[in-house]
Formats: C-alpha cells, structure tokens, sequence
C-alpha cells in the first residue's frame, strides 16, 4: 500500500506484482466483496451466473458453520460477526436477484430462474404444490421462531454476561499483577483478551439482530414472489384483453419446452449429419388410420388430446424419409393424475406405432443426456425395420398389424 502511494507520488504507473500485492489483501477483498453484493442488488443477473453465484452461498455458508464449529475458543475466530454480516447481506442480494428473475422469466418453465431453484422446487415439492407450500410454511416457522429467535437470545444473554463480568475479571488481573504471579506483559496479553471478548460477543448481539431481520425480510421476499408472479401470470401474460374489437396475441418466445430444448442440443450432437431433426410433429402426420371403418379407443386416446404431437421426429438426410419417432417419457414434478394420463398416452403412441412400422424410442428425460446411449437407441430402433409387402398394382407397403389385440 505504502509502494502504491509512494507511486502516486512520483507520478509512476506501479507494477503488475504490485497491484496483484494490493488486490491480495483481506481489507481490499472485503471491500470489493461488498462492492459486489451492492451491484448485485441492482443489475440484472443472468441465470447461469445466479447458478453459480448461488452454489458460492451454499459452499460458504457449509465453511462458515464447518469452521465455527471446529474452533477451541470464540476469540479464534474474532472476524465471525463481520463473515456473519457480510454472508447475510450477500443472501439478500441474492434474493433480490432470484426475485427478478422469477418475476421476469419464470413463465418460461421451470428453469426460467436458474437450475438451482428448479431442482430445491423440485425436491421441496415433489410434484405436488400443496405439499410444498406445508413444507415451506414449517421451515419458515422452524428458522424464523425456534433458529432465529434462539440465536438471538443466546447473543443477546452472552453479551450481557460478558459486559457484567469485565470489571471483576480486570479487578482479577490487577490483583494477580500486584501479588507478582504475572508480569506486566502477561498482564496486557490477558486484558486484550478481554477486550476482544467483550467486542466479540457485542458484536454477535448486533449480528444476531441483522440475521433476524434477514429472516423477516426472506419471509417477505417470497410473498412478493408469490403475489407478484399471480399478477404478472394473470395480467400480463395470460390474460385474453380486447383492444379495438379485436383479440390482443402474443408469441412464443421457443417452439419446445425447457427440457425437450435441453435434449435437442444433445440429440443433434448424438446424430451428426446423417438424419434431420423436426420437432413436435402431429401424429396425423405421421401415421394414417387404415383398414375398418369405425373408431379406435387409442387412437381416439391421441387425438382427444388436441391432436398430440411426436415431439421428435428423424429423417433420413439424403431423402427426408422417416426413420423413427423419439419421445421423452417425464416423470419428476408430475402430479398423480397427470403421471396416469401420461402414461396412457404414451403407451398409446408406442402401440400405434408398433402397429405401423414406425421405430418409436422413448426416453427418460432428465438433465443429462449421454451421446452414446443417444446414438445406440438410434442405431438400434432403426435396424427394426417394418417388413413391407407387395400390393397388387406392384407397389411395397409396410405391413400393418392390427390395433385390436395391443393392450397399452
């Protein structure tokens, strides 16, 4: 620091050791630290980096307890009400970026504020919203009564305490100095421990009450959260308005959902150049009724569903002939009812498709994808293929089963 002004003095720029030197120091981290979370509060973040910078709390939060826990002494660690403020105000900011987000993205999906959030959503509520918001309410009343409120109340008692106590224990050091059990230098060493007790201690009474009023302001975030993303949904996004006699329409911003965007980009590096994608391909498009007149309840299953679609479909590249039909099978976050229609549909699809010759792979959607495992199921369905029969005019046809004895 001392190089640094003696440059600024003379006019000289100072070298790069000198500024890392600089950078290097626990005041200076500190207090870009603190710039930080102040920026964090106001500019927009996007979801990979609130990912990131959310992953960074959780591990520091994990340090912060491993090592209080672990200390012999309070005075080992006397910058823990400092750590403390600081870590608590970084969690505001990141409330406050989260907010954001949600209020401004999360009519994109699930993954709109980030993955993280989607997968504590996910794990909190396990597909069932009135099960979350009962989980939620208990750990809000557990941290906000018994955790903070506790806390608190230890602070406060052990600060007290130890400001009772300070003039007996100096009484006690003079009294051990003038009987000449302790020297003069022993003396100093134990009232600057005192010292550094009482300020430690009323330092922690002070933290105890920012932590409180982090919990309160935690509990409040997330009734703007939900407040505010009902009004939004209902008034922005999905409310129907007529203007000059005519309907108001707005576009989508993406052709699929999160998660059939998240397997195509490991579909496309799994097939190369060999096939063409096409998505969400209706099922008329792909397989024609024939034979019998009258209905059938599987197809019927399909197409009451607003005509359901194939999410993903490959051609052939050299004369886009359909080589087979993928499916991603979702099972997380789904509610009971939704999980049976589900599967009825998909086993629908999957014995109509048996039933005209079409390869149908299903998979398992998750958040990783192997390329690998991509490229076998691939190579596998179209390997299968339909055995074709010669029509009476010369033409091949596939053969085609009958629907009535497949059971879905």
């Amino acid at each position: 620091m001392a190089q640094l002004d003696l440059n600024a003095r003379t006019g000289t720029a100072p070298t790069a050791k000198e500024v890392w030197g600089w950078l290097s120091r626990g005041d200076v981290i500190m207090a870009i630290g603190v710039v930080g979370i102040i920026v964090l509060l106001i500019i927009p973040v996007p979801p990979v980096l609130l990912d990131l910078l959310l992953a960074i709390s959780i591990s520091m939060s994990v340090l912060i307890l491993m090592t209080a826990i672990l200390l012999k002494r309070p005075l080992d660690f006397t910058s823990f009400p400092t750590v403390l403020l600081v870590a608590t105000l970084y969690r505001l900011a990141l409330n406050v970026a989260s907010t954001r987000l949600i209020l401004a993205h999360g009519h994109e999906g699930v993954h709109g504020a980030g993955q993280v959030i989607a997968a504590f959503g996910a794990m909190m509520m396990q597909g069932n919203f009135i099960i979350g918001v009962i989980v939620f309410a208990i750990l809000v009343l557990v941290n906000f009564i018994v955790i903070t409120k506790g806390s608190g109340r230890i602070a406060e008692v052990a600060a007290r305490f130890t400001l009772d106590a300070m003039p007996g224990k100096q009484m006690a050091i003079d009294a051990d100095l003038s009987a000449g059990l302790i020297d003069e230098g022993v003396a100093k060493k134990r009232r600057k421990e005192l010292e550094q007790e009482s300020t430690f201690f009323g330092a922690m009474d002070g933290a105890s009450k920012f932590v409180r009023g982090d919990a309160v302001a935690g509990l409040v975030i997330t009734f703007i959260n939900i407040i505010g993303g009902i009004l939004i949904g209902f008034l922005v996004r999905h409310l129907k308005r007529r203007e000059k006699g005519r309907l108001s329409y707005a576009r989508q911003d993406f052709l699929m959902p999160p998660e059939d965007r998240l397997f195509y980009r490991s579909l496309k590096d799994a097939i190369g150049e060999d096939y063409v994608i096409f998505g969400r391909i209706p099922i008329d498009d792909l397989i024609t009724p024939r034979g019998h007149s009258g209905s059938d309840p599987l197809w019927d299953l399909l197409t009451d569903q607003g005509n359901h679609h194939v999410p993903f479909v490959l051609c052939r590249n050299e004369d886009l002939s359909i080589a087979c039909a993928i499916q991603l099978i979702q099972h997380r976050g789904v509610s009971k009812g939704n999980k049976k229609q589900r599967h009825n549909l998909e086993a629908a699809l999957k014995s109509i498709c048996v039933a005209a010759g079409l390869p149908l792979i299903q998979l398992e959607a998750g958040p990783f994808y192997d390329r690998l495992d991509i490229q076998e199921a691939i190579a596998e369905a179209v390997r299968r293929e339909p055995l074709f029969i010669t029509e009476t005019d010369g033409r091949k046809e596939p053969k085609i089963t009958t629907l009535d004895r497949l059971d879905p």
